[in-house]
């Protein structure tokens, strides 16, 4: 496979031809963009992702198990969702089944949960509501 893709490439050198770059050094685009410029911040200026020591990974958080304040099992995180604002609005929470079955999906926003990391990295992931409370919440449609 890889001598016929040589052969190829030295075919069409030798022929002439252009090859089109595949990428471009400092350039992005985001899904959906149509322009080739690079990410920018909002001043203006070239931004670089920035993560600090206290970020919770989404991969972290999703999966993790939801208890009360009483140590009520509550269920489990299965997803976050993002507005408009690119921000996360609300953990998706699995409340009410056995073994997945018959659960229902809600959103909590993550400002009504608290997360924090235990002595083995894992989340612990509180709420301040009863299992039926949030049993009584609308469920969750997900696209």
């Amino acid at each position: 496979m890889k001598k016929t893709l040589s052969i190829a490439a030295l075919t069409a050198i030798l022929a002439g031809a252009t090859v089109p770059a595949l990428a471009q050094e400092g350039t992005m685009s985001p899904p959906g963009a149509t322009s080739e410029a690079p990410l920018t911040a909002p001043g203006g200026e070239a931004a670089a992702p920035v993560a600090s020591a206290t970020d919770i990974r989404a991969g972290a958080l999703i999966g993790a198990e939801v208890t009360n304040s009483a140590g009520e099992d509550i269920g489990k995180v299965t997803d976050l969702t993002i507005g408009d604002d690119h921000k996360v609005n609300a953990a998706i929470v699995s409340v009410g089944g056995i073994l997945g079955v018959g659960d229902k999906l809600v959103a909590i926003a993550l400002s009504d949960m608290s997360v924090t990391p235990d002595a083995d990295g894992d989340l612990t992931v509180k709420v301040a509501a009863s299992k039926d409370q949030l049993k009584a919440m609308p469920e969750v449609v997900l696209n």
